[in-house]
């Protein structure tokens, strides 16, 4: 699959590795609350096409996927939200989203339809299209006939979650479950200087096979979702003996 559909699900960088068009301005561009406020997309927006380095998604790829855009913050299938602005005074509109990514797009609304193509690394797409090898992406979305409530935060089981440390390298954990108020975690040793999207945790060194850790505290970290995958049952190992030595504490 397209490296790119296959991590940008991770969103919390929202559209995360995503980039599109011909290379525009790389400048950001604030927007006031009239020009956010007169573009009209705050709501929840359903994704119906797209393209990726020009490749179309897997079939059912959009199922339950869902953005919200309020209040100057989007997010993506329950993610933390970031902020975003928008600039709705050029042609056509810029979006600036405010992640570690900084990415910043352009945008136009059609009726039920929102065009949204984002670049990385403050580079800004001139236009709704993609070409293979460009590491380009360009979503479809339409708005929800019957919104629900904002999202609320949420966790990945299978998350892989970047955190940078003090001396500015990143390390990953990954989410193994997810319970009431604990989150069940494996750190790995591996340092990166910047952070790596859709990394694959077989090729990562565990340094703690599982941990737990209070929900509160794990949401509280600034840490950035940068890939999800499967959960396997020799990855839970821990998890079950923990689980044991629960069950026997409460006897």
């Amino acid at each position: 699959m397209n490296i790119f559909w296959r991590i940008l699900p991770v969103l919390l960088a929202v559209l995360v590795g995503s980039s599109c068009g011909e290379r525009g301005s790389t400048a950001g561009t604030s927007a006031s609350p009239a020009d956010t406020k007169a573009f009209k997309i705050e709501g929840e927006w359903e994704p119906v096409d797209g393209t990726s380095n020009g490749e179309a998604p897997p079939p059912g790829y959009f199922d339950d996927m869902v953005f919200e855009f309020r209040a100057g913050k989007m997010r993506l299938n329950g993610s933390s939200a970031v902020d975003y602005s928008i600039d709705a005074s050029t042609t056509p509109a810029r979006i600036d989203i405010k992640n570690s990514l900084n990415q910043v797009g352009i945008l136009k609304l059609e009726g039920d339809r929102l065009h949204l193509c984002t670049g990385v690394g403050g580079r800004r797409p001139k236009e709704f299209k993609t070409a293979a090898g460009s590491n380009e992406t360009y979503l479809v979305l339409k708005r929800k006939e019957k919104p629900g409530e904002f999202l609320p935060v949420d966790l990945k089981v299978g998350g892989i979650y970047a955190k940078e440390s003090d001396d500015g390298k990143y390390s990953l954990l990954k989410v193994l479950r997810v319970e009431d108020d604990i989150v069940h975690i494996r750190f790995y040793e591996d340092r990166f200087d910047k952070i790596p999207l859709g990394v694959v945790t077989k090729d990562l060194k565990v340094l703690t096979s599982h941990a737990p850790l209070e929900r509160k505290a794990f949401l509280e970290a600034e840490r950035d979702l940068v890939a999800i995958e499967a959960v396997s049952e020799d990855e839970l190992g821990g998890y079950r003996l923990y689980q044991k030595a629960m069950e026997e504490g409460t006897r």
